[in-house]
Parts: structure tokens; sequence; C-alpha cells
């Protein structure tokens, strides 16, 4: 959705300063930029900004969409958690008998110090 979003303006703007003689070269301009982030044939600064700023958008959306896939692939399912619902999944807060001051023993034991006893 955000693409289109994206690529129509572009190509609006692109017709309208006059860099392109047909609004059919400047869709088909805009367009590749944003998807591929390939560059404009115009050489004028404003689609050379405009093209900078559609390959940006290019490489945020693929760099999302890469991050998505890895993570949905590459995330781990504990033992015994298969088909859990976050609210009966064990987490470290739902495990009984952790003492209430784990942290202050493990940060005395990393300081050394004994607190006195």
């Amino acid at each position: 959705m955000y693409t289109p979003c994206t690529c129509w303006p572009a190509s609006q703007l692109l017709y309208a300063t006059g860099t392109h003689e047909t609004y059919a070269d400047s869709l088909f301009e805009s367009a590749m930029a944003t998807i591929t982030g390939s560059g404009l044939t115009p050489t004028s600064a404003f689609s050379r900004i405009l093209q900078v700023l559609l390959a940006v958008y290019s490489v945020a959306v693929f760099a999302t969409l890469a991050g998505s896939l890895g993570a949905f692939f590459l995330r781990e399912e504990r033992p015994g958690t298969a088909g859990a619902t976050p609210d009966t999944a064990d987490t470290p807060r739902d495990i009984a008998g952790t003492p209430p001051d784990t942290a202050d023993t493990l940060r005395d034991r990393i300081t050394g110090d004994d607190g006195g006893r």
C-alpha cells in the first residue's frame, strides 16, 4: 500500500516539473526507482534529489521485509511451549522458587561484597 502511495506522487512531481515528456514515462521511472532503487534518467537537480529519496525508501522497505522474514524463520521455540500463549508460556517471572533477592545476590557476587553478612 505504501509503495503505490510513494510512487504516484513521485511520478506526478516528475511530470509536473517537466523532466519527462509523457506521464507514462514519469510513472515508469518513479516505479522503477521506488521498487528497485534504480536511477532516474533525467539529470536535473530535482530528479537527482528525488532519486536519492526513492532509493532510501526502497532500501528501507527491502530491509524491513528481509528482517521480518529472517526473524520469522530464525525464531527459537523453547521445548514445551509449542502452542502456548504468552499468558501460559514459562517466563522468568512465572518460575516458582526463584528467590526475590536474586539481583542483590548476583550483585554481591560480582562486587565481592557480602553486605555485612
